[in-house]
C-alpha cells in the first residue's frame, strides 16, 4: 500500500516553541514528497502526570455554609488520599465538625474499593459533598459527575468504587491531520502502566490507523496531549518520543475497483 515513505523522530524537547506536551515541531519534508498520509509507528509518554492536578477541589455542604476542599496536586495511594481528604475536611469544616474516612481492607472483611465518610459534632444536621464542575474529585472519592451526596446518620459510603488511575486513555492531537475536528493523530491507553513509568505504544496495523495529512508551507506542525475529556495533560517536565510514518498511499486497490466497476456496466 506504500509507493514512497519517510520515517520523522519526534523528541519533544527539540521542539520549535511550547511545553514538552503542547508543541510546535518542525518535519524536513522532501521538497519533491507527495505523501498523502500519516500514521504514528510508536511512542514513549511519561507517566509523570498527577492523579489530582492543579485547580481541582469539591465542595462541602454543612447546613447554611459551605466551602472548596482542594488537594495538592500529587499522586496519591488509597490510604495517603483518604489521610489527605480527611484532614482537609476537619480542617476547613464551616462549623469545626471533624470527619473520618476509612475502608475495608481484603486482610479483614472483603473489599469493596469504596471510601466510608463520617462526622461528628454535627448534631441533627447532615453535610453532603457536591460535584458540579470538571474540576472536582467524584471520581477519585468514588461519587458520580454533577452529584449532590447526603450523608444518612452522619456516615456516607461512596457510590462507586474509588478511581486512582489518573487517566485510561490518552490521545495524540495535531495539526497534520486533515478532515478531523479533533485532530486526533492516535489514541493510547495507558492502564497498564504505572506511575512514574512510560506509556508505550506501537503501532499494529499502519493502514487502519493512518490519517489523511495536510501539508503546510512551513513544515511546522502543532502536538497536544489531552484526555478523553480534551483536557491537556501536565508532563512535569518530562518529555515525549515518538515516530512518525508520512508517505503516499497505493492507489492500485481504488484501480481495481474502478475496473471491476467498469467491467458491470460493460455487461
Amino acid at each position: 500500500m506504500i509507493t514512497t515513505s519517510s520515517k520523522f523522530y519526534v523528541n519533544s524537547r527539540n521542539r520549535t516553541s511550547g511545553t514538552d506536551s503542547d508543541f510546535s515541531y518542525y518535519f524536513d519534508v522532501p521538497k519533491d514528497s507527495k505523501y498523502n498520509k500519516v500514521c504514528l509507528l510508536q511512542a514513549s509518554i511519561p507517566k509523570s502526570y498527577y492523579m489530582v492536578q492543579p485547580g481541582e477541589y469539591f465542595t462541602l455542604s454543612e447546613g447554611l455554609n459551605t466551602t472548596q476542599i482542594a488537594v495538592s496536586p500529587a499522586n496519591y495511594t488509597r490510604k495517603s488520599f483518604a489521610a489527605v481528604i480527611q484532614a482537609s475536611l476537619t480542617t476547613n469544616s464551616p462549623n469545626g465538625w471533624v470527619y473520618v474516612i476509612t475502608y475495608n481492607t481484603s486482610s479483614t472483611v472483603g473489599d469493596t474499593g469504596k471510601y466510608t465518610f463520617t462526622v461528628t459534632g454535627n448534631g441533627v444536621i447532615q453535610p453532603s459533598f457536591i460535584f458540579t464542575t470538571d474540576n472536582d474529585l467524584y471520581s477519585q472519592m468514588g461519587f458520580n459527575d454533577g452529584s449532590t451526596n447526603v450523608f444518612v446518620g452522619n456516615s456516607l459510603i461512596s457510590t462507586n468504587v474509588i478511581n486512582l488511575q489518573r487517566e485510561n486513555t490518552l490521545f495524540i492531537h495535531s495539526d497534520i491531520v486533515r478532515g478531523d475536528n479533533n485532530n486526533i493523530l492516535q489514541e493510547i491507553y495507558a492502564a497498564d502502566s504505572p506511575d512514574y513509568s512510560s506509556v508505550t505504544f506501537l503501532q499494529q496495523t499502519v493502514e487502519a490507523y493512518s490519517k489523511d495529512i495536510t501539508f503546510n508551507s512551513s513544515n511546522t506542525y502543532n502536538f497536544y496531549l489531552t484526555n478523553e475529556n480534551g483536557d491537556k495533560m501536565d508532563l512535569n517536565g518530562q518529555n515525549i518520543n515518538f515516530t512518525l510514518l508520512m508517505y503516499k498511499s497505493n492507489d492500485i486497490y481504488d484501480m481495481i475497483r474502478q475496473f471491476l466497476k467498469f467491467q458491470i456496466i460493460k455487461k
